[in-house]
């Protein structure tokens, strides 16, 4: 059953974390972030199961430094950002926007954010926020790195909402859960939640891994799902990233649907080699899902039958009573139009300069009428 192999749930979220991290579109490794990733996943369960933790101050150590986006939007009068990766100590007033670097922010949000750095991340959450914005609430968006300590803040009261992955999101609540498929996932998820945390709409939008090719290819030689590679493996060229996650990855293939390819080779995760080789030759190769690239050179998407991959949709993870029912209403509309290729478009406008984060979603919400 899909999620009794720990191993590939394991690589396919960190193929997620160490990649979208530049606002160029493409995926670049982040070692720090992989690494963080790892000891994130081991330590979530019991930080998720324990209930002191309801009324705990946030970890007092440093977290793991990660490359994050240069597109993070600017200081605007009603969005607050502090990009800094930890919380610092917890104050007596809980949306405080005082910053680990000492300065101040130049009001106070009626609601705080948390992306995790990544550029992905961070245009999904923003657009989450504005949209909060233009119904008059200030919100803050702050960066915190791992998801664990994503939780303790929540669960403290230092943040109402973090931006997390359906399938990653699960496999922290419930390791054994068989789920498959984003509705299935977010029922799972609700079922399992400790006291205090709550779930809002995820997006259409994801994130997760796909196996992808050029038209060309796809057309000569009929791929529509990764089950049609297995009669060309002679003919075809798998792409496989130079980290660990290759061996799981071509285990996962040979476990799920029995391919083994005769023609591997090590390109870079997603990214301009990456990128090259799938345009110009007979090859199949991963990329995010978010990448408007795969919407640019019209790269087909080969279906996934088997489940190979976790589905990565964003789910907002919300705790205690500052979000009210209005707010929620809010992010739970922008999260129902939040479309792969939306947030395709909304990353290659950032990517190609004609606009920040910022501007960039505001431009989006008020196109589907959310602004």
């Amino acid at each position: 059953m899909r999620r009794t192999v720990r191993w590939l749930a394991t690589a396919a979220l960190t193929v997620l974390l160490i990649s979208a991290c530049q606002v160029d579109g493409t995926a670049q490794p982040d070692a720090a972030g992989a690494a963080a990733a790892a000891a994130s996943s081991s330590s979530l369960s019991s930080l998720l199961s324990s209930s002191s933790l309801l009324s705990s101050s946030s970890s007092n150590s440093a977290p793991a430094t990660r490359t994050r986006s240069s597109a993070s939007a600017p200081n605007s009068p009603a969005t607050i950002e502090d990009r800094s990766t930890g919380l610092g100590p917890p104050s007596a007033d809980p949306t405080s926007t005082e910053s680990t670097s000492g300065t101040a922010d130049l009001d106070k949000p009626t609601v705080l954010m948390a992306d995790d750095g990544f550029a992905v991340s961070v245009m999904v959450t923003t657009v989450w926020a504005r949209a909060l914005v233009a119904k008059g609430v200030k919100v803050g968006i702050r960066t915190i790195g791992e998801t664990a300590q994503q939780i303790t803040a929540l669960k403290s009261g230092q943040v109402d909402l973090v931006q997390q992955y359906n399938s990653g999101l699960l496999d922290d609540l419930a390791p054994d859960s068989d789920a498959i498929g984003q509705s299935a996932v977010d029922a799972a998820i609700a079922a399992n939640l400790p006291t205090g945390l709550s779930v809002l709409r995820s997006t259409p939008a994801k994130d997760d891994v796909q196996l992808a090719t050029s038209p060309a290819t796809a057309t000569r030689f009929g791929l529509h799902s990764i089950s049609d590679l297995g009669a060309h493996l002679g003919e075809l060229t798998l792409l496989v990233p130079d980290d660990n996650t290759a061996r799981s990855f071509t285990n996962g293939l040979s476990n799920y649907y029995g391919l083994t390819f005769a023609n591997v080779r090590t390109t870079d995760f997603g990214g301009a080699q990456t990128i090259s080789a799938i345009k110009s030759s007979s090859a199949v190769g991963l990329m995010d899902a978010s990448q408007y690239q795969i919407d640019d050179n019209a790269f087909v998407v080969l279906a996934d039958p088997k489940h190979l991959f976790l589905t990565e949709n964003f789910i907002p993870l919300t705790s205690g009573t500052r979000l009210t029912a209005a707010m929620k209403a809010t992010v739970n509309a922008v999260s129902a139009k939040l479309t792969v290729a939306a947030l395709r478009g909304l990353r290659k406008k950032v990517a190609t300069g004609q606009g920040t984060v910022t501007e960039v979603a505001d431009q989006w919400l008020a196109s589907v009428g959310l602004r």
